[in-house]
C-alpha cells in the first residue's frame, strides 16, 4: 500500500498508544496537516492489545506495553517458555508485574482414535506438511532438531512429493509442534503448555475444518477446562494499572457499580453525543419560521421529539 515502515516496531509502539488514546475518549493529533481525530465513543468493555510476534523486539515492546502475548500455531513448548521468560524479565526492568500481561498461544490439532492414527494422519495432511516445511532455524533447534532435517521435508514438499514428506517427519518433531491423539492425549498436551510453559489460556485449533474434528476440539477444550480455571488479567484498556472491581466483587460498590454500569451501557447505546444531527435542523428551521414571524410552537415542539425519537430508535437498532 506504499505505506513505509521503516521501523516496525516503533510504528506498532506508536499505533498502540494512538488506539488507546481514542479509547480513553481523548482527540488524537497525528500532524498539522490534518485536524485532529475525535473519538465518537469509549468502548463500554475492556480491549486488550496482544502483541503477535516472536522477534526478540517485538516481545521487549510487549513487555513494554501490551495485555498480553499471542503465540503463533506450531510453536513448540520449550520456544513458548523461552519467549515468556523474556518478556516477564523485560517486563520487571519496565515495572510491570507478571500479572500485567496474559499469555495466549495457538495450539494446531489434530484427533483420531488413538495417538498413533493421528500421528500417520498427520503425515498425509499437506497442511501439516507445510507448517513443518517452514519452521524456522531457531524453531528447531529451541526444540531439538536439526534444521536440515526440515529442509528435506521443505525440498520433498516444493517437489509436490507428500509422500516422501510424510516419510521424513518422525513422531517426534510432530509431538513438539502438533497436538496429535485422542480428545484426553491432547487436553493433556495443552495442559503441558499451560502448566510447563506458562500459557495462560491455549487456544485449540483444529487442522482440518471437518465436524468430527471441530466436535473434538471442543471437547478437548472442556477436558482442558476441568483442570484449569480460567485467569483474569488486571490491565484495564488505558494499558496497566488494576481491573475495576467486579460487580460481584466487595469493592465494587454493589448496586452503585451496577447503576452505574447500567447508565453507561444506556450511554453506549444511545449515544446522546450525536443529536446533534437531527436537532440542529429542526432548531434551525424553528429559528427561520421564528425571525419570519411564523412559529407554530406545538408543531416545532412536535417536530423536535420526532426527530430525536427518530433519531434514538435508530441508534439502538443499529446496536443491537
Amino acid at each position: 500500500m506504499a505505506i513505509p515502515y521503516d521501523d516496525t516496531v516503533a510504528r506498532v509502539s506508536e499505533s498502540i498508544d494512538q488506539i488507546r488514546t481514542l479509547w480513553r475518549g481523548e482527540p488524537l493529533k497525528l500532524n498539522d496537516k490534518v485536524p485532529p481525530l475525535q473519538p465518537m465513543f469509549q468502548p463500554p468493555h475492556r480491549i486488550p492489545i496482544y502483541i503477535a510476534a516472536y522477534r526478540t523486539a517485538f516481545l521487549d515492546l510487549c513487555a513494554q506495553k501490551a495485555d498480553g502475548y499471542l503465540g503463533r500455531p506450531a510453536e513448540s513448548l520449550p520456544a513458548y517458555a523461552k519467549m515468556r521468560a523474556h518478556i516477564l524479565e523485560r517486563a520487571a526492568v519496565s515495572g510491570r508485574s507478571s500479572g500485567d500481561i496474559e499469555f495466549r498461544g495457538y495450539l494446531l490439532c489434530l484427533f483420531d482414535d488413538s495417538r498413533r492414527e493421528a500421528l500417520n494422519r498427520a503425515k498425509r495432511e499437506p497442511f501439516v506438511i507445510y507448517m513443518i516445511s517452514v519452521l524456522s532455524d531457531i524453531s528447531l533447534k529451541r526444540a531439538g532438531f536439526d534444521p536440515q532435517l526440515r529442509t528435506q521435508i521443505a525440498a520433498a514438499w516444493r517437489a509436490e512429493d507428500y509422500h516422501r514428506a510424510g516419510e521424513l517427519i518422525p513422531d517426534e518433531l510432530l509431538d513438539a509442534f502438533i497436538l496429535c491423539g485422542t480428545v484426553d492425549e491432547v487436553a493433556a498436551r495443552a495442559n503441558a503448555y499451560h502448566e510447563e510453559a506458562g500459557m495462560d489460556v491455549p487456544l485449540l485449533q483444529p487442522i482440518l475444518q471437518e465436524e468430527a474434528q471441530v466436535s473434538a476440539v471442543l471437547d478437548a477444550a472442556v477436558r482442558y477446562g476441568t483442570r484449569v480455571t480460567a485467569p483474569t488479567l488486571p490491565s484495564p484498556a488505558s494499558g496497566g494499572g488494576k481491573m475495576a472491581p467486579t460487580l460481584h466483587s466487595p469493592a465494587g460498590g454493589g448496586g452503585k457499580n451496577m447503576l452505574g454500569r447500567r447508565l453507561a451501557g444506556a450511554w453506549e447505546v444511545v449515544r446522546p453525543f450525536s443529536f446533534t444531527a437531527s436537532l440542529l435542523p429542526v432548531s434551525v428551521g424553528g429559528a427561520i419560521a421564528l425571525g419570519q414571524g411564523r412559529m407554530h410552537w406545538p408543531l416545532f415542539v412536535a417536530a423536535l421529539l420526532g426527530a430525536l425519537g427518530l433519531h434514538i430508535g435508530t441508534n439502538v437498532t443499529n446496536e443491537i
